[in-house]
């Protein structure tokens, strides 16, 4: 589930009233995700310079408090974002999933973000990494 797509849940009940196996297994990965990384959605709002950078990336802030950078592709050992994020010294990158702070730098106008191989396994549809503004 990436930001700014649509999600229908299409989800109905058999004449008995159970759920088929195949949609409650669909209901209870949109849980596993919103779990994770619904910080990233609920209460955010797109961002407006740059909604999406092509079909890789796509950004919400939480105004004063975080911005998310939003890759529905698994990142290799670094995840490089040609777009002029929000981004100062002093600032926390994290991974949602993965408790550590993650090493950054910005090269030009790239953010450029370094992915350990255990912060890349704690993802499945969508990786989600938040900046926190240091103040």
């Amino acid at each position: 589930m990436a930001v700014g797509e649509d999600f229908l849940l299409d989800i109905g009940p058999k004449a008995d009233s159970t759920i088929p196996d195949l949609m409650r297994r669909g209901l209870r990965e949109t849980g596993d995700r919103l779990r994770t990384n619904g910080e990233a959605i609920h209460d955010t709002t797109y961002w407006s310079r740059m909604p999406h950078l092509g079909e890789d990336l796509r950004f919400t802030v939480r105004p004063d408090k975080a911005f998310y950078i939003h890759s529905p592709a698994r990142p290799g050992a670094t995840l490089t974002v040609e777009a002029p994020v929000p981004v100062r010294g002093g600032d926390r990158i994290t991974l949602l999933g993965y408790d550590r702070p993650l090493n950054w730098r910005t090269t030009g106008d790239s953010l450029v973000i370094d992915v350990p191989a255990a912060a890349r396994r704690t993802g499945e549809h969508t990786w989600v990494f938040k900046i926190v503004w240091s103040g």
